[in-house]
Parts: structure tokens; C-alpha cells; sequence
């Protein structure tokens, strides 16, 4: 993550708090709440891999959160400790619906994880492959700890340790430049500060990178350390201890040093180089005039965005924009900004499909007979099809739509589910496209056939037919109108419940229309004519 201090979201004067992942960017900010006496604070998500421009509210606190971090799909969100109160940290996460691109989340509330200690300074938070680490200090001018979260409680860890004879070593107790990830997850500590005896202006980074060694069957943690001469530079003019980021772009590691409102300079970590890559301009914003914003800048599997994260005129939540980078060139694209997603009338379809079905299902009671009805009227000759006959038929009529949706989706071997997932039961209505595809094939040729001949293909093969309440033939159109409401009970399988509960498993397509499912019955063959009297 590449982040400038200077932008605030909440609350207002302290610094963004984002985390970026190899395919997710969180950021928190502040709403303006009806009550005004009231704050409300919002953790915005982004996919990087969603295509519209579009950013997701995913949950809401009634407190601002201290620090971020996150990893892969998952975000740990540390709170101030209030009194004696330990620092709370919960855990979010993000799933991806199958055969879609929308993310939603993975759980209904925040997880609890291992409070944090109390008091003191939360220096830093860092989200990896190892676990949660965090540099905490008991006051602002003591000298930080290093924590890990195993699981169950948070553990002091070994820093790095000092070599005396190395100008370029790693002090833990000088205070972190950056907690971050290296490309292969594991912790990334970096400094940059003056060189001793140097002129104002010359800078060495100091990495320090902490991976599991295996001894025997078991796993210690072990410290390499890397130091880089910051290249020198005739109008850089940094501070004492610039401002540093990190973060992994495309595979690589790439390291972000400036102090704003200045421009941010990006370089290439190669082996023991460090190699100029590119450099961010506030002026590049897509705002007239241009802020001080908070820069992230995360790498995808694919290429690369840069957000821009900017406080609003009102200081009570954040504007942000999204750019593309040209990673070999290290080229900055046109910023976009992005909206907020806002309920659209697809969203009200499941509601509208559920009020339906229950329409459906109210009118097929009402027009149900009583059960003294039923034993007045005369027995019917016909043999009803079971239940298990008629879904083994809709089975087979529906195997074409599932062949031409897998096809047309190019469903994987484990993706085969989502041609199961109605509009109803869906939570993102992309999601429901398979299904979609496989009824409308499946199922428009199935009505068809059924409305001609008065069975469909799975019917004929399992051997049953569609005829009249009363057992004689019943028009094509009702026919017709039975197929296109067993459409509604695949989109509502609640309806099944219906068939079920009737005596001749008279769902609500056969109530509705005056038709009923029944076995088709085998010709007589001549030795089964009529044997005469003795």
C-alpha cells in the first residue's frame, strides 16, 4: 500500500486508513448520519477485478476504527481502546459468487479476532500468509514491539537484529517506515532515513523481510535484511524520515518514497537494485483544483490500478478515483471516479418474483377443493405419476439448457452449481444468468413439444402425459400455460410444496390451468384381450 498522511476520512485530521490486496482495496470513511449528533463510519470495498466503475458499502460502525490491513480476501480492523479496555479487532472477508464478477460479503457481521493490548501507540498493522502482525509502543516516545496474532492471542516477536557494524541496518526501535507484504506474503519492514555523515538529502532504505525457516519438523522465523541507496536527486528534498510504501504490482515488489504534497516517486525492488519506475503528481487528479490526496497503489494479477483516495469539501468522507498503470512503462492513465453503488431495480426483482409466487400460491389454495368435494366426486381411472416421475422428467427436459449454458458460460467441472441458483434465492443477479439461460433453452423447448403433443421429451421417456382434471383431453393453450408455470416453481421451489400436500400431487400449474400429470397406459397387447366365459 502507498499512502500519503495528509488526507483525512475520519475522523477528520488523522490519516486515510486503507488496505490493498492482489485483488481487493478497502478503505473506511465517514457518513454524513441523519442523527447530527452521530457518526457514522462506512468500510468501502472494491474488487479490482469488477468491471464497472463502481465501489460497494460493505459494513458500518458506530465508532472510527484505528488501524487497517488486509490480504488475499480478508480485512482485519483494529479499534481504539476505550478506558482499560483492550483494542478490539475484527475480521471481514469478500467471496466471489461463481460464474460472476461481483464479490459479496461472506459474512452477515465482523468476526471477533485477539484484542490488541491497551493503551499505548498502535504504530502499524500488517495483514500476511504468517498472520496479523502489529508494531505497538506503550507511549509515543518508547520504543516499539513487534506482535504476531497466532490464532488465539497476540505474541511479542523478535525484530530484526542490530549490526553494529552495518550504517544500514534495521533499527525496530528507530520506529517502522512500513509494515507490509513481500511477493510471497510474508512480513516486509522497510525504513528510509539519512545516511550517517552524508550531505541533507541522501537516503538509504533499509528492508528487513521475516520468512520461516524449517529445522527438523519444525519452522523458526528468520531475518534477512537488504539496504538500498535512495538514487540522488537534484529537486527531491525530503524530511529526516520520509514517508514510505510498498506494495506488489504484476509479481514484483515496488516501493513508494516522498512526503506530500510533493510527487511520490515509485521504484523497481530487483534483487539487491533499486530502479526508478514511476512517480505520482497530485496535479494528475481528476479534480479541478487539485487536493492533497492519499495515494494506494495495488497490484492485480493482470496490470495494475492506482486509487486516489480525497477528502470531501465537507472533510466527512472520501472521493475516490481509480487510474490504470501501464506497468512497463510505468505510465499513470486518466483517473475515473468512482460511485457508490446505489440500489437499482434489479434489485427488487427477487422481491417482485417472491410476491408473485406467493400470489400463485394463495390463488392454487383458494381454488383447491375441500376434502368433502374430493370424496363426493368418483374416483378417476388414471394412474397419477409420482413425484419422483415427474422431477426425473424435468430433469431430462432441462439437460439441454444446462449443456447450452455450461457451454455458453464455459463453466468449469465445480462451477456446475450455479445453474442452480435462482433469481429468488440469489443474492447478485448475475449470478442467476446459467440458470437463466438454461431455462429459457431448456424450458421453451419443453413447452413447446408438451403444448403440441402433450408431453414433453422427459415425459415420453419416463412415461407420463399431461390430460384434463377430469381424464380427458385438455386444450394445447392449457397445456401451454401448465409448462410456463412449472417455469415459476423451478424460479420459486417453495411452490413444490404444493404438489406435495395435494392427494394426486396437484401442484399450483395443475390447480390453476385444470390439469393433472398421470402415466400413460400400456397398450394391451392380444393376450390380454378378453377371455371368454367358460
Amino acid at each position: 500500500m502507498l499512502c500519503v498522511p495528509h488526507a483525512h476520512a475520519a475522523p477528520p485530521g488523522s490519516a486515510v486508513l486503507a488496505a490493498a490486496s492482489d485483488a481487493h482495496v478497502w478503505w473506511i470513511g465517514e457518513i454524513e448520519p441523519a442523527d447530527q449528533d452521530a457518526r457514522i463510519w462506512v468500510l468501502m470495498h472494491r474488487a479490482l477485478l469488477d468491471e464497472e466503475p463502481v465501489v460497494r458499502r460493505a459494513w458500518f460502525f458506530s465508532r472510527a476504527p484505528e488501524a487497517i490491513a488486509a490480504y488475499g480476501r480478508e480485512v482485519w480492523i483494529a479499534f481504539g481502546s476505550e478506558g482499560n479496555r483492550a483494542r478490539e479487532v475484527f475480521q471481514l472477508a469478500a467471496d466471489q459468487i461463481p460464474s460472476s464478477p461481483s464479490w459479496v460479503n461472506a459474512s452477515v457481521s465482523p468476526s471477533p479476532r485477539p484484542p490488541l493490548p491497551a493503551g499505548g501507540v498502535l504504530r502499524d498493522f500488517a495483514l500476511t500468509k504468517d498472520g496479523a502482525f502489529a508494531c505497538w509502543s506503550s507511549a509515543l516516545r518508547d520504543a516499539p514491539k513487534l506482535f504476531r496474532c497466532d490464532g488465539s492471542a497476540w505474541q511479542e516477536e523478535q525484530g530484526p537484529a542490530v549490526s553494529a557494524a552495518d550504517q544500514a541496518h534495521f533499527e525496530l526501535s528507530a520506529g517502522v517506515g512500513v509494515l507490509g507484504v513481500d511477493v510471497d506474503g510474508s512480513l516486509l519492514l522497510a525504513q528510509a532515513r539519512r545516511t550517517r555523515g552524508a550531505e541533507a538529502g541522501s537516503h538509504v532504505i533499509v528492508l528487513a523481510k521475516r520468512a520461516l525457516e524449517e529445522v527438523g519438523d519444525e519452522s523458526s522465523p528468520a531475518w534477512s535484511i537488504r539496504s538500498f541507496a535512495l538514487p540522488e536527486r537534484g529537486e527531491r528534498s525530503l524530511s529526516a524520515t520520509p514517508r514510505l510504501g510498498s506494495t506488489i504490482v504484476e509479481g514484483r515488489l515496488v516501493l513508494a518514497v516522498g512526503d506530500a504534497p510533493r510527487a511520490v516517486e515509485c521504484f523497481d525492488v530487483r534483487g539487491d537494485a533499486l530502479l526508478a519506475w514511476t512517480k505520482i503528481e497530485s496535479d494528475t487528479l481528476a479534480i479541478d483544483p487539485p487536493v492533497i490526496a492519499g495515494w494506494i497503489a495495488v497490484g492485480m494479477r493482470t496490470g495494475a490500478r492506482i486509487f486516489a483516495l480525497q477528502d470531501t469539501p465537507a472533510g466527512k468522507s472520501l472521493a475516490a478515483q481509480i487510474a490504470p498503470i501501464d506497468v512497463a512503462r510505468g505510465v499513470i492513465g486518466k483517473f475515473i471516479p468512482l460511485e457508490a453503488r446505489t440500489q437499482q431495480i434489479e434489485t427488487w426483482i427477487p422481491t417482485l418474483l417472491g410476491l408473485f409466487a406467493a400470489t400463485l400460491l394463495l390463488v392454487a389454495l383458494l381454488l383447491r377443493p375441500s376434502l368433502a368435494e374430493v370424496t363426493k366426486k368418483k374416483p378417476s381411472t388414471q394412474l397419477v405419476a409420482s413425484f419422483a416421475q415427474r422431477l426425473l422428467a424435468l430433469g431430462i427436459d432441462l439437460l439441454p439448457g444446462a449443456i447450452a449454458g455450461a457451454l455458453f458460460f464455459d463453466l468449469e467441472t465445480n462451477e456446475f452449481g450455479s445453474l442452480l441458483i435462482t433469481p429468488l434465492f440469489a443474492l447478485d443477479l448475475d449470478a442467476t444468468l446459467p440458470f437463466c439461460v438454461m431455462v429459457a433453452f431448456g424450458g421453451i423447448l419443453a413447452m413447446l413439444v408438451e403444448s403440441i403433443s402433450g408431453a414433453s421429451a422427459g415425459k415420453w421417456l419416463v412415461g407420463i402425459r399431461v390430460i384434463g382434471a377430469d381424464g380427458s383431453a385438455c386444450a394445447w393453450w392449457k397445456r401451454l400455460m401448465r409448462a410456463f408455470l412449472t417455469v415459476i416453481v423451478l424460479i420459486s421451489p417453495i411452490l413444490a410444496l404444493a404438489t406435495l400436500s395435494h392427494p394426486r400431487l396437484r401442484g399450483v400449474p395443475e390447480l390453476l390451468t385444470g390439469t393433472e400429470v398421470v402415466r400413460v397406459k400400456p397398450k394391451q397387447s392380444a393376450g390380454d384381450a378378453e377371455t371368454p366365459s367358460a
